[in-house]
């Protein structure tokens, strides 16, 4: 099992949990899938296959993913690297951006990002849905907060996605991130912080 976690994340729960979680058969991964009760909570856009897809190229509408198709989040995800290498996805993955610098798949979509275009089509119906606790996410969608304590408490990993980085100012939940921050010791990386504490 191989589990990826972006660099904005923290994990605050046993990550070998995840690891050890059900991935049915007929499924090469598990994503948070991003029309979840709390996705749709705290979601400032609806997340669907349009935001993220080029809908007018032609090869996308052959594709036969519905523009209205539930996305999920590819910055936290569970894989068995045996069904990985076996479905070629490495090789899937290269060939669709390759193949999106010649035809613009998904390179002008407001949902764009290098990452998380292709994977979704990789993975269309083809991927188990996390815990919804176990990757609390849109922490980086909005410099207000939209989550309470509390529920931040219990979270087992905590996501950053958006473009309001906890390193950065503003953004929410600095003080959290804080907390969990080891200070480069070569001094050339120091978080951008409104007030000096």
């Amino acid at each position: 099992r191989l589990v990826y976690v972006d660099a904005d994340c923290i994990v605050q729960g046993d990550i070998r949990e995840l690891s050890r979680m059900h991935i049915a058969a007929h499924h090469w991964a598990a994503f948070s899938d991003d029309c979840s009760a709390i996705a749709k909570r705290f979601n400032l856009f609806q997340n669907s296959y349009v935001r993220f897809l080029n809908y007018a190229n032609e090869r996308v509408k052959q594709m036969g993913i519905p523009p209205d198709t539930c996305s999920f989040n590819t910055g936290v995800f569970v894989t068995d690297v045996s069904k990985w290498r076996e479905n070629g996805v490495s090789e899937k993955l290269e060939e669709l951006n390759e193949l999106n610098v010649k035809e613009n798949l998904w390179g002008g979509q407001s949902g764009g990002g290098a990452s998380q275009p292709p994977v979704m089509i990789v993975f269309h119906q083809k991927y188990s849905k996390l815990d919804p606790l176990r990757h609390v996410r849109h922490l980086g969608w909005s410099a207000g907060a939209r989550y309470s304590r509390h529920f931040l408490s219990e979270a087992k990993l905590i996501h950053w996605n958006g473009q309001f980085k906890p390193w950065g100012n503003p953004a929410q939940y600095q003080d959290l991130w804080d907390t969990y921050f080891v200070s480069d010791p070569l001094g050339q990386f120091k978080p951008v912080r409104k007030y000096k504490q």
